[in-house]
C-alpha cells in the first residue's frame, strides 16, 4: 500500500515525520508515499551524465539492434511521463565509432553514436522503429566537442 520497497519487496525505513513536517529522531518507520489528487506533469527536460570508456572498441556485430547488446557498447533507460501522467521508457544506446580520417566528414577518435528510442520506437515518429541518432565526440581531454 504505497510503501517504498526494494526489488526483494523489503520496505525502506527512515525516521518518522511529525504532523508539522519535522523529523522524529529515534522513531524509525516504514516509508510510504501518500497518493494525492495532483494533476499529472509531463517530463519537460532531462539532465544526464555518462562516463563512456574511450578505450572501448566499436562493436563487431552490425547493424544496430536494441535487443542485441553485441551491437552497442553501453545503454541506459529512464522513466519519463507524458502530459496525462502515463509512464514511458526512454532508452539510449551508445555505439563507439571506428575512427576514419578519410571519411566525409572525417570520423575522429573517441566519437560515438547515441541512438534514442521511447517505448521501442522513434520519439518523433511512433510508427517508425528506427531510433533517433546523434553524433557525440570528445576531445583528447575528454570534453564533449
Amino acid at each position: 500500500q504505497d510503501f517504498i520497497v526494494d526489488n526483494n519487496g523489503y520496505r525502506l525505513q527512515g525516521y518518522a515525520v511529525g504532523p508539522n513536517g519535522q523529523l522524529q529522531n529515534g522513531v524509525v518507520t516504514d516509508l510510504k508515499v501518500e497518493r494525492a489528487n495532483q494533476a499529472p506533469q509531463a517530463t519537460s527536460s532531462i539532465q544526464q551524465s555518462y562516463n563512456l570508456n574511450s578505450t572501448l572498441k566499436p562493436p563487431t556485430v552490425t547493424p544496430f539492434d536494441p535487443s542485441d547488446a553485441a551491437t552497442y557498447n553501453s545503454s541506459s533507460s529512464l522513466g519519463i511521463y507524458d502530459s496525462q501522467g502515463n509512464s514511458h521508457t526512454m532508452s539510449q544506446f551508445f555505439i563507439k565509432n571506428e575512427p576514419d580520417p578519410n571519411a566525409t566528414p572525417p570520423i575522429p577518435e573517441n566519437s560515438w553514436t547515441m541512438k534514442v528510442l521511447i517505448d521501442g520506437v522513434n520519439p518523433l515518429d511512433p510508427s517508425n522503429k528506427t531510433p533517433m541518432s546523434f553524433n557525440v565526440t570528445f576531445d583528447a581531454s575528454g570534453q564533449m566537442t
